[in-house]
Protein backbone atom coordinates (compact mmCIF):
# COMPACT_ATOMS: atom_id res chain seq x y z
CA UNK A 1 0.00 0.00 0.00
CA UNK A 2 1.35 3.44 -0.92
CA UNK A 3 1.54 6.42 1.39
CA UNK A 4 -0.75 9.28 0.32
CA UNK A 5 1.04 12.36 -1.02
CA UNK A 6 0.43 15.55 0.93
CA UNK A 7 -1.82 17.96 -0.87
CA UNK A 8 -0.38 20.93 1.01
CA UNK A 9 0.23 23.72 -1.46
CA UNK A 10 3.73 25.03 -1.88
CA UNK A 11 2.30 28.55 -1.56
CA UNK A 12 1.04 27.84 1.96
CA UNK A 13 4.36 26.48 3.17
CA UNK A 14 5.83 28.39 6.14
CA UNK A 15 7.54 31.62 5.08
CA UNK A 16 5.82 31.77 1.71
CA UNK A 17 3.73 34.74 0.58
CA UNK A 18 0.06 34.32 1.38
CA UNK A 19 -1.54 37.70 0.67
CA UNK A 20 -2.80 39.04 -2.62
CA UNK A 21 -3.19 42.64 -3.71
CA UNK A 22 -5.32 43.27 -6.79
CA UNK A 23 -4.63 46.33 -8.93
CA UNK A 24 -6.88 47.55 -11.73
CA UNK A 25 -5.11 48.93 -14.79
CA UNK A 26 -6.08 49.88 -18.30
CA UNK A 27 -5.11 47.49 -21.10
CA UNK A 28 -2.44 49.98 -22.18
CA UNK A 29 -1.00 50.18 -18.66
CA UNK A 30 -0.94 46.40 -18.44
CA UNK A 31 1.00 46.16 -21.70
CA UNK A 32 3.46 48.81 -20.51
CA UNK A 33 3.96 47.15 -17.11
CA UNK A 34 4.42 43.78 -18.81
CA UNK A 35 7.06 45.21 -21.18
CA UNK A 36 8.90 46.90 -18.33
CA UNK A 37 8.80 43.74 -16.24
CA UNK A 38 10.13 41.66 -19.13
CA UNK A 39 12.90 44.19 -19.78
CA UNK A 40 13.99 43.67 -16.14
CA UNK A 41 13.51 39.89 -16.45
CA UNK A 42 10.81 39.85 -13.80
CA UNK A 43 7.19 38.81 -13.56
CA UNK A 44 4.70 41.66 -13.46
CA UNK A 45 4.03 40.92 -9.77
CA UNK A 46 7.71 40.95 -8.87
CA UNK A 47 8.28 44.13 -10.92
CA UNK A 48 5.39 46.01 -9.24
CA UNK A 49 6.49 44.81 -5.80
CA UNK A 50 10.07 45.88 -6.51
CA UNK A 51 8.93 49.32 -7.72
CA UNK A 52 6.67 49.84 -4.71
CA UNK A 53 9.23 48.84 -2.11
CA UNK A 54 12.06 50.70 -3.82
CA UNK A 55 10.05 53.94 -4.02
CA UNK A 56 11.73 55.33 -0.90
CA UNK A 57 14.99 55.51 -2.87
CA UNK A 58 13.50 57.91 -5.39
CA UNK A 59 14.08 61.67 -5.55
CA UNK A 60 11.55 63.82 -3.73
CA UNK A 61 10.12 66.96 -5.36
CA UNK A 62 12.10 69.12 -2.89
CA UNK A 63 15.33 67.33 -3.80
CA UNK A 64 14.55 67.75 -7.49
CA UNK A 65 13.95 71.50 -7.00
CA UNK A 66 17.31 71.79 -5.21
CA UNK A 67 19.10 70.04 -8.06
CA UNK A 68 17.37 72.31 -10.60
CA UNK A 69 18.50 75.41 -8.63
CA UNK A 70 22.05 74.07 -8.52
CA UNK A 71 22.03 73.39 -12.25
CA UNK A 72 20.65 76.88 -12.95
CA UNK A 73 23.52 78.39 -10.93
CA UNK A 74 26.00 76.25 -12.86
CA UNK A 75 24.42 77.32 -16.16
CA UNK A 76 24.82 81.01 -15.21
CA UNK A 77 28.44 80.42 -14.21
CA UNK A 78 29.07 78.48 -17.42
CA UNK A 79 27.71 81.42 -19.42
CA UNK A 80 30.27 83.73 -17.80
CA UNK A 81 33.09 81.26 -18.42
CA UNK A 82 31.95 80.85 -22.03
CA UNK A 83 32.03 84.59 -22.52
CA UNK A 84 35.60 84.73 -21.19
CA UNK A 85 36.57 81.85 -23.45
CA UNK A 86 35.13 83.67 -26.49
CA UNK A 87 37.15 86.79 -25.61
CA UNK A 88 40.32 84.69 -25.40
CA UNK A 89 39.55 83.05 -28.76
CA UNK A 90 38.91 86.43 -30.40
CA UNK A 91 42.14 87.85 -28.96
CA UNK A 92 44.12 84.77 -30.05
CA UNK A 93 42.69 84.89 -33.59
CA UNK A 94 43.29 88.60 -34.12
CA UNK A 95 46.68 89.01 -32.43
CA UNK A 96 48.01 85.48 -32.96
CA UNK A 97 49.00 85.21 -29.31
CA UNK A 98 47.43 83.48 -26.32
CA UNK A 99 46.48 85.91 -23.52
CA UNK A 100 47.98 85.41 -20.08
CA UNK A 101 44.59 84.65 -18.48
CA UNK A 102 43.89 81.67 -20.78
CA UNK A 103 45.03 79.18 -18.14
CA UNK A 104 42.75 80.81 -15.55
CA UNK A 105 39.73 80.48 -17.87
CA UNK A 106 40.64 76.87 -18.67
CA UNK A 107 40.70 76.16 -14.93
CA UNK A 108 37.26 77.74 -14.63
CA UNK A 109 35.99 75.30 -17.26
CA UNK A 110 37.40 72.39 -15.24
CA UNK A 111 35.76 73.81 -12.09
CA UNK A 112 32.37 73.94 -13.81
CA UNK A 113 32.77 70.35 -14.99
CA UNK A 114 33.62 69.32 -11.40
CA UNK A 115 30.49 71.10 -10.11
CA UNK A 116 28.33 69.35 -12.70
CA UNK A 117 29.83 66.00 -11.71
CA UNK A 118 29.08 66.72 -8.02
CA UNK A 119 25.45 67.53 -8.81
CA UNK A 120 25.09 64.38 -10.89
CA UNK A 121 26.63 62.22 -8.16
CA UNK A 122 24.44 63.82 -5.48
CA UNK A 123 27.26 65.71 -3.75
CA UNK A 124 25.74 69.14 -4.24
CA UNK A 125 27.37 72.41 -5.23
CA UNK A 126 29.16 74.97 -3.05
CA UNK A 127 27.41 78.33 -2.58
CA UNK A 128 29.91 80.08 -4.87
CA UNK A 129 28.51 78.32 -7.97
Amino acid sequence: MTTPISRRSVKSAPGMKRSTIAVRVTPEEKVRINLLAKSHRMSMSKYLLDCALRSTDRVTPAQLEEVVRELEAIRAHLGKVGSNLNQIARHTNTRHEVPSDAAYVANQVYDVVDKINRVISGGGVPDDA
